[in-house]
């Protein structure tokens, strides 16, 4: 994107319940922490995601991970205390049924599993 730093279209915000954050989604491909507990709020930490784009991304309720869906149909997972990826990826051709062979495309809706928090 060209302009200034901090200038890229926001896509996407998930709050942080009950601690005064927020994590924004930039068309920069960027993910932002921002602290709202000073007057005036301030991004604290970002994160630059290089080969994919950010598509959707959801936390769920008082978790310590954040999952970042992305263009090429992978899910990245992000590590809140720290705001870095955790390495761990779930790609788009390892969770989906091994008789499809063609992309099935970016992700574009995450969730939790409403009877089993751990899915």
């Amino acid at each position: 994107m060209d302009g200034p730093p901090g200038a890229a279209a926001v896509l996407h915000l998930q709050f942080l319940v009950n601690e005064g954050a927020l994590i924004s989604a930039t068309a920069d491909d960027t993910l932002h922490l921002w602290n709202f507990r000073q007057k005036v709020p301030q991004v604290v930490q970002s994160l630059k995601f290089q080969r994919e784009k950010i598509t959707c991304i959801h936390l769920p309720l008082q978790s310590k991970w954040m999952y970042a869906g992305t263009e090429k149909g992978n899910i990245h997972v992000v590590q809140i205390e720290n705001f870095i990826l955790s390495g761990y990826v779930i790609n788009w051709n390892k969770a989906i049924e091994i008789s499809r062979k063609t992309h099935p495309g970016p992700v574009v809706h995450l969730s939790d599993n409403p009877i089993d928090p751990n899915k």
